[in-house]
Order: structure tokens, then C-alpha cells, then sequence
């Protein structure tokens, strides 16, 4: 996996010759159907420089999402609140 990472992100890599990949915390779904949706709702909040550790509505995102297919505009899935704890869980080098 190391070696992959690697050659797919090159160009990242630092001045040490390492590259460090963060790890953030993200909105969980709640059950093992939703993975599109909620992976949908996390890379349009981190792509617009949102916080992605929330709590979606989780009963309102499909919709949303086939809403947003339909229109051809993509807007912020609908959320409860912002978890309390900050982003980062980790940060990994590899070498």
C-alpha cells in the first residue's frame, strides 16, 4: 500500500522524500445502504472546505442527492449539527 501511495501522489511528496497523508473524522452512516450517499455528502463537504465531521440528516440525503441530479446543481447535504471534535485523528508518513 506504501509503495502505491507513493506512486500515486508523487508530486505531494515533501522535502524529506516522505509524504504525510492526515486522516479526518466524517459523518458515519447508520447503516450499511447509504455508503454512496454519505461518501457523496462528505466529498462535496471537504471540496468545499467544510467541515466533514458532521451529523447529516440522514433520512433527507437521498432525496437531496437525486434533487441535485435532477437540477444539475450540487448544494450542501442537509445536517443536524457539527460534531465536536476537531478533524484530525492522525497523521501517517510514509516513506
Amino acid at each position: 500500500v506504501a509503495r502505491q501511495m507513493l506512486q500515486l501522489y508523487a508530486n505531494l511528496i515533501n522535502a524529506d522524500d516522505k509524504l504525510e497523508v492526515e486522516i479526518v473524522r466524517c459523518g458515519k452512516q447508520p447503516n450499511a445502504t447509504d455508503c454512496g450517499v454519505y461518501a457523496s455528502a462528505i466529498a462535496f463537504n471537504l471540496a468545499s472546505g467544510m467541515q466533514p465531521n458532521v451529523k447529516f440528516m440522514h433520512t433527507k440525503m437521498r432525496q437531496h442527492l437525486a434533487s441535485c441530479l435532477e437540477k444539475g446543481v450540487v448544494e450542501p447535504f442537509p445536517q443536524k449539527s457539527v460534531c465536536g471534535k476537531g478533524n484530525a485523528i492522525s497523521r501517517i508518513v510514509f516513506l
